[in-house]
């Protein structure tokens, strides 16, 4: 009996190790997959084509339903948070402009 209970906790051990794994892996896929969808919409609201986002062209790409559905998707209420707070916490360097290749640089 003893036998075949260790056998038992050891398989449930493996299995909830591979389970936290699988749920690890699926949130790195959805975060770079979130990653991608923004430097994808940057890259269309970039309208001068200089590889960054200005103030003006992100109040722009704000009002795309997408962009708003992404941010929503992100955990970011826009009801509660207005669109200059947002820049301010993607632009930290107060560089007036995001990178699109890395938003958060």
């Amino acid at each position: 009996l003893n036998i075949v209970t260790g056998v038992f906790v050891e398989r449930s051990t493996s299995m909830a190790l591979h389970d936290e794994e699988n749920l690890l892996f699926t949130e790195i896929e959805r975060r770079q997959k979130r990653q991608a969808e923004v430097e994808s919409l940057f890259r269309k609201a970039d309208l001068n084509g200089d590889g960054c986002i200005e103030w003006d062209e992100f109040k722009h790409a704000m009002a795309n339903l997408r962009v708003q559905a992404l941010l929503k998707g992100a955990g970011i209420d826009l009801e509660r948070v207005n669109i200059k707070q947002i820049w301010k916490l993607m632009d930290f360097d107060n560089s007036s402009s995001l990178d699109i290749a890395d938003p958060g640089k």
